[in-house]
């Protein structure tokens, strides 16, 4: 037996070797795939993570790096598929179940992104983003309390989270608590100065309560910061009509309308203005627009059917009117020239 000694010995270390090369192999390949993401070639990580996952079908780093990769890509049911057999295959970390929870979310799955976020949390009670995209879930789901709390916790676990500001202030404006949406959105820019999102939403209050100079100027850094928000520009846009600043409002629409032709809010806020000029078949004409990139928007109707009545077309006019009522449509004694809402249907940032 002893004459066996040897060879075993050196089967042991060959076995060893190559297990310690197949590891090195491993982790060699994995830099490889987040290098080539932190570079922006989504297709050479995808192609590195896929070889991780033929060549080491039993280890979750492949398919929680093809994953990450999916996700950037826009293709969440893929990515979800990836951090399901990362999970499976025991990569059971916070920051995989966060991930899965954010491509949950994006196909609107917000109980089961809910459920992964509170997942992550337990391994990582200091996972503030966690806190923050289940307290965004809940708010989608109509758990406005909890989400409250989410954000707190956010809040109280980095102080400096501007966007956990921005999104608290968000709901407590829904729920009509505007002076703690206020302090929130000026939390928002005490933490970050350049966050455009802030100087928006601060503006629309300002601009709520007839504050049109310091809502003009809280719009003006929004789209110094953000030129490319079409909400920005829309909102700006009325705040100059009601100024009285006609040439900049039409502009600001028209920006608005340049990044996203297909902006029915802005539709509307430009027929608005074009009606109080009598350009009634313009009006109608923006009216139609938004209309057909959001159907039920009742105030379309009702804006033209104000164009409709005052170019002499009544059975036209009653029928918006009707539509618009049939819609929701209740302030009948507005006068959609004089200062318009502006509305973010289909705006984005």
């Amino acid at each position: 037996m002893k004459t066996l000694t040897i060879p075993i010995v050196l089967f042991g270390l060959a076995v060893a070797c190559r297990a310690c090369l197949a590891a090195e192999l491993l982790q060699d390949m994995e830099a490889r795939g987040y290098a080539a993401i932190d570079r922006g070639d989504l297709a050479a990580a995808v192609r590195v993570f896929s070889m991780v996952t033929q060549h080491y079908p039993d280890s979750p780093r492949g398919y929680a790096g093809r994953g990450i990769v999916y996700a950037k890509q826009d293709q969440c049911e893929k990515a979800i598929v990836d951090f399901t057999k990362a999970i499976q295959l025991g990569q059971r970390e916070s920051n995989v179940f966060h991930n899965r929870g954010v491509c949950l979310d994006a196909i609107g799955k917000w109980k089961l992104a809910i459920d992964d976020y509170t997942e992550a949390i337990r391994l990582d009670p200091n996972d503030t983003w966690s806190y923050f995209r289940r307290a965004l879930s809940q708010d989608r789901v109509g758990n406005q309390d909890q989400a409250i709390r989410d954000l707190t916790q956010a809040i109280a676990i980095d102080p400096k989270n501007a966007s956990a500001y921005c999104a608290r202030g968000e709901i407590y404006e829904k729920r009509g608590l505007l002076r703690e949406a206020s302090l929130d959105y000026n939390a928002t820019l005490e933490c970050d100065p350049e966050m455009a999102r802030g100087y928006w939403h601060l503006g629309r209050l300002a601009y709520r309560f007839g504050a049109i100079d310091f809502a003009i100027t809280c719009f003006d850094e929004a789209v110094r910061l953000n030129s490319q928000s079409d909400t920005a520009h829309n909102y700006r846009a009325c705040a100059h009509f009601a100024q009285g600043d006609y040439d900049k409002a039409i502009a600001d629409c028209n920006e608005a309308l340049r990044i996203n032709p297909r902006f029915a809010g802005a539709y509307h806020s430009r027929a608005c203005m074009r009606l109080s000029k009598d350009n009634f078949s313009e009006a109608i004409a923006d009216c139609t627009e938004a209309i057909r990139f959001s159907p039920s928007f009742a105030e379309a109707y009702y804006t033209r059917g104000c164009a409709y009545e005052k170019k002499g077309d009544k059975p036209k006019a009653n029928e918006d009117y009707a539509k618009a009522k049939k819609l929701g449509y209740k302030d009948e004694a507005t006068d959609p020239t004089m200062l318009p809402s502006p509305s973010d249907n289909a705006g984005a940032w």
